[in-house]
């Protein structure tokens, strides 16, 4: 179990950490207008596959979304899902707020701690049984990942 909050904490700051750095790396994409869909294609994709600045927190940020299918595997979906997506939320405020963007409102801020807090009540089932993910139909999916991830150790 503690594995799985150690991940799902790991989870929130790969998403959210990240977001401010593809934002800050995507910076300048939304000039290009050449007045045709296909330029502006083109130098879309030219200029975001010329950022490192773009690219490394891109793949940070799917590193994280591996980890959370794996942390999946022992972690319920119904605690994963809103613990992670807080996390990102607060990590991306913090990490944005460091680099200079506006920090969010209060009422956002509130929103977040109290989301993160409920996640932490007792009542919360911390496992889902097989028989729930057979119904999720999700067993196949972490069946693939269980595979794929068999040769990694995530200590």
């Amino acid at each position: 179990m503690l594995t799985s909050i150690l991940s799902l904490i790991a989870v929130g700051f790969l998403w959210g950490a990240t977001n401010p750095f593809i934002r800050k790396g995507s910076n300048g994409i939304q000039n290009i207008n050449t007045g045709s869909k296909i330029k502006n294609i083109i130098l879309e994709i030219k200029l975001i596959g010329s950022r490192l600045g773009y690219w490394i927190p891109f793949l940070l940020n799917q590193l994280g979304s591996v980890l959370y299918v794996y942390t999946l595997q022992s972690a319920s979906i119904s605690v994963a899902v809103p613990i992670a997506n807080s996390l990102s939320f607060a990590f991306t405020a913090v990490v944005g707020y460091l680099l200079g963007e506006k920090i969010p409102g209060k009422n956002v801020i509130i929103g977040t701690m109290l989301v993160t807090a409920g996640m932490s009540h007792p009542s919360i089932p911390q496992k889902i049984d097989k028989t729930e993910l057979q119904k999720m139909q999700m067993a196949p999916i972490l069946t693939a990942v269980n595979s794929f991830t068999s040769g990694f150790h995530i200590r």
